[in-house]
């Protein structure tokens, strides 16, 4: 949140990952982000569908665990677009689960709040800590 403070208010600069990443190489410690980020853990499908009943919007969908390991703070983003397929500024969403056992499925189910989003698109990869 301090980050984000920062940001808006120009103190702070938003860096891309591949900044991050270039920042990481250059003084050989590895990012926060890179801790995170592992290919272990697959978005298996997904997919939008639509309450019957009130009409709101939910993308759900499954990651497994492929690996041996244990992984915490378990999380997959989405990026939503807007009638166009362009993507909405500052607009995504995430599902969260704290743990997924070895080899083992989670299934998630987001709701999309923003009225102006029509569809998503996956932001890769799953992010977890092993």
């Amino acid at each position: 949140t301090r980050h984000a403070v920062l940001i808006k208010v120009g103190l702070r600069k938003d860096l891309t990952p591949a900044e991050i990443a270039a920042a990481a190489a250059k003084s050989g410690t590895p990012s926060a982000t890179d801790k995170l980020k592992d290919p272990d853990l697959v978005l298996k499908d997904h997919r939008l569908t639509t309450d019957k009943n009130n009409g709101a919007q939910y993308i759900i969908g499954t990651v497994k665990n492929i690996s041996q390991y244990r992984y915490l703070a378990v999380k997959v983003n989405f990026a939503l677009l807007d009638a166009t397929g362009q993507v909405i500024p500052d607009a995504t969403v995430s599902a969260y689960i704290q743990n997924i056992e070895p080899g083992k499925d989670w299934s998630f189910k987001v709701l999309l709040l923003d009225p102006d989003a029509k569809t998503y698109r996956p932001i890769p990869p799953v992010e977890g800590i092993r």
